[in-house]
């Protein structure tokens, strides 16, 4: 029995984050942990 192939993503894929709160400026890029990306945020959006 044939089994259908996975695709995956190309592990090299590019991802930028850019975000501006008065005087504070955030860029991440990459892939951010989701945990650490939504504590940044809540902090910086206070």
């Amino acid at each position: 029995m044939d089994l259908p192939q996975v695709i995956q993503p190309p592990a090299e894929c590019y991802s930028e984050i850019a975000v501006e709160v008065g005087k504070a400026k955030l860029r991440i890029t990459g892939a951010p942990d989701p945990q650490t990306l939504q504590l940044v945020l809540q902090q910086l959006l206070r």
